[in-house]
């Protein structure tokens, strides 16, 4: 069984038409580029960040609805609000679903996005899983990543995540719990935040397999050169895929690898920038 998380940074705020933030270029030409990329990486479970339009989401499912018949994302937002930004993709049968929004977020947060955690309960071979994507806070216009404001609001949102999947997978009966997504936070940023991930019962499977690090957060990615919002940020791993301590009694062989990283959309005439300003991560498990 394999999973990918992957946040697609296609954020292109508009009110009345006219585009108010756009951290990351060339949405609409990445868009086009991801489609066949996903589908080329063949993962059973697709868990995205930052796909906050519904004509993207639209998009996305449509396009690969032949390999991934099964898909969730939340479409409740209030007006002028962006919404989550989560959406999974499944080849397996989704037989449950849910968003619920963070307790704590920061002011300005609360009033672009609706930040939270979008869980599934999917139908496998060896059961019932339960997998959680998510995206926690970032910085913010006032903040450093590690400062320890966002530390605090980081805490309870990662803490807030793992309680809803171990209750999930609690009362679904399920035999495995996977939490995927973009935690904002690494062993060297914020450490205390990536912390609290083991100390509640949760593995990072990268760093499991792994013995050096590679970003998905790179400053050597060209989308991070140019213009991007948090371009200051250094580089690091900040996309996890983790799993539930215990997985070892259903899964024997573990792989994890940073993907996504090619330079494969043209946005010149001899211009290439990789699909994102995050690369991927890609967990294979039997």
């Amino acid at each position: 069984m394999t999973f990918l998380s992957f946040n697609t940074a296609l954020l292109n705020y508009q009110l009345f038409g006219m585009p108010l933030f756009r951290p990351v270029r060339y949405v609409e030409k990445r868009l086009f580029a991801m489609a066949a990329e996903l589908q080329r990486l063949n993962a059973d479970i697709i868990s995205l960040q930052e796909v906050y339009s519904l004509k993207h989401k639209q998009y996305l499912t449509q396009t690969l609805q032949s390999l991934y018949p099964f898909s969730f994302y939340d479409t409740k937002s209030r007006w002028g609000q962006l919404g989550s930004g989560l959406m999974i993709l499944s080849k397996l049968p989704i037989v449950h679903s849910t968003f619920e929004t963070y307790k704590h977020q920061p002011l300005e947060e609360r009033w672009v996005t609706q930040k939270g955690l979008l869980s599934v309960i999917v139908q496998t071979v060896k059961g019932r899983l339960v997998l959680t994507n998510t995206h926690t806070t970032a910085s913010g216009s006032h903040f450093k990543q590690e400062s320890p404001h966002i530390e605090s609001v980081r805490q309870s949102q990662i803490v807030q995540t793992i309680a809803s999947t171990h209750r999930l997978k609690r009362d679904w009966a399920c035999a495995a719990a996977f939490i995927c997504g973009d935690f904002n936070c690494s062993p060297e940023i914020a450490p205390r935040n990536y912390a609290c991930i083991a100390q509640h019962g949760f593995v990072d499977l990268y760093k499991k397999v792994n013995n050096s690090e590679e970003p998905t957060w790179d400053t050597d990615n060209p989308l991070n050169c140019v213009r991007s919002f948090f371009k200051t940020s250094p580089k690091q791993r900040i996309d996890f895929i983790l799993s539930e301590v215990g997985y070892e009694q259903l899964f024997s062989y573990l792989r994890a690898k940073i993907v996504l990283k090619e330079r494969c959309v043209q946005i010149h005439a001899q211009s290439y920038v990789p699909l994102s300003d995050h690369y991927g991560i890609m967990t294979e498990l039997k």
